[in-house]
């Protein structure tokens, strides 16, 4: 997990009733990678958060999870290789 703080002004958007638990219902802090993968396109959501938090005055901490999608045996990470790896996949 990666400890992550935020400021808005705007509203929040918390789902609440039959929607409370709902996945696609509210607003969210997500990553995202920048001009995508060879595998995923850009607008794919590698983890995210769903805020619940509805009054934002100042700032605002949560914890983000740094899985890949979800999948708790892939982390996301950041590197680079110099040189192709031929017959290697990430």
């Amino acid at each position: 997990c990666m400890q992550v703080a935020y400021s808005q002004n705007a509203y929040i958007h918390v789902c609440g009733g039959d929607f409370a638990n709902d996945d696609q219902c509210g607003t969210f802090l997500e990553i995202h990678k920048a001009n995508g993968t060879p595998y995923y396109d850009e607008d794919t959501v590698l983890s995210d958060i769903k805020i619940v938090t509805p009054v934002t005055n100042g700032m605002h901490t949560t914890t983000l999870p740094l899985t890949y999608k979800g999948d708790l045996k892939r982390i996301l990470c950041s590197y680079e290789e110099t040189t192709i790896q031929v017959g290697s996949m990430v």
